[in-house]
């Protein structure tokens, strides 16, 4: 007898702290907040703006943008979590990459930016770019990001190597792995 009560107290024990059983006594609810202005501002895309890069070797390829924000609800047991998010995607006029920027609403006071392109990733630390200056076709372009795309599922082949973006004209330019590069022109 005190064999099958052990055995059903460890069941019991188990039942309890899988999440199976009992039930919340009060549910946890987080909200992000709206995205701020200067979160918004941080890309600087419209909806429907045409976006023009040249590819080192001369061809010239047309990115359009769509952007929409949403809110995203995130439930888990006793805790609910709502972030809004804004995401924008250059669709490419020719079958090549589609990069897309997210911004998320973190909490009250922090937002998070982050990149994907062809799986890859890399985030955006607000008022920490990392290059000063960054020219490109003669133009000077300040206060740039230099962005080093980092992957979960290495590829072979040609990958996208790194990425250059300022606040004031977005992605100015995607760096290969072997050596091209794609370019915001003028």
């Amino acid at each position: 007898m005190k064999y099958l009560l052990l055995i059903c107290g460890i069941a019991l024990s188990f039942y309890n702290f899988s999440g199976c059983g009992g039930r919340c006594d009060s549910i946890t609810r987080t909200n992000s907040g709206e995205l701020s202005e200067q979160a918004l501002a941080m890309v600087p895309y419209e909806h429907g703006d045409t976006i023009h890069v040249i590819h080192s070797k001369g061809s010239l390829f047309h990115f359009v943008v769509s952007r929409t924000s949403h809110i995203d609800e995130f439930s888990e047991e006793c805790f609910t979590h709502t972030s809004h998010q804004d995401i924008s995607i250059l669709e490419p006029s020719y079958p090549l990459f589609s990069p897309n920027i997210t911004i998320y609403q973190q909490d009250s006071l922090h937002f998070n930016i982050s990149v994907y392109i062809q799986k890859k990733h890399a985030y955006i630390i607000p008022n920490e770019w990392n290059i000063d200056t960054l020219y490109i076709q003669s133009k000077e372009y300040t206060q740039v990001w230099g962005l080093q795309m980092v992957t979960e599922f290495p590829e072979s082949g040609i990958q996208i190597d790194s990425l250059y973006y300022n606040v004031s004209h977005g992605i100015l330019r995607i760096t290969m792995t072997n050596g091209e590069w794609y370019e915001r022109k003028k």
